[in-house]
């Protein structure tokens, strides 16, 4: 039972008070045009955009952080995890990696 109550409070607390940001937030692909904060970009901010997102893949800094983070999530994983807890966390962190990594891809190839 207490365990119930601990995950309930912590999906509570972190569903309704920690979430801070909506999709009208994200950056957007509709028909061809991009919507940030539910603004068209102009070509202007694309190419800004793009050239900021390629420089950033490219960055010695990006490849630290990233293989960092990912020993990191593989130590939590098979090193320091005792119970599933810790295993789900590591797994979250490398899906968090993945979605950020392909995300600057994406970027840094748009037309």
């Amino acid at each position: 039972m207490k365990e119930y109550l601990r995950r309930k409070l912590i999906h509570w607390l972190t569903k309704d008070l920690f979430n801070a940001i909506t999709a009208d937030d994200l950056l957007r692909i509709k028909l061809g045009n991009m919507y940030l904060r539910n603004k068209k970009m102009t070509d202007e901010q694309i190419s800004e955009l793009k050239t900021d997102a390629e420089k950033f893949a490219n960055s010695v800094i990006w490849k630290i952080l990233y293989e960092d983070a990912v020993y990191q999530a593989n130590f939590m994983m098979y090193e320091y995890s005792k119970d599933y807890g810790g295993m789900m966390f590591g797994k979250a962190m490398l899906y968090a990696l993945d979605v950020l990594n392909k995300k600057i891809q994406q970027l840094s190839k748009l037309k």
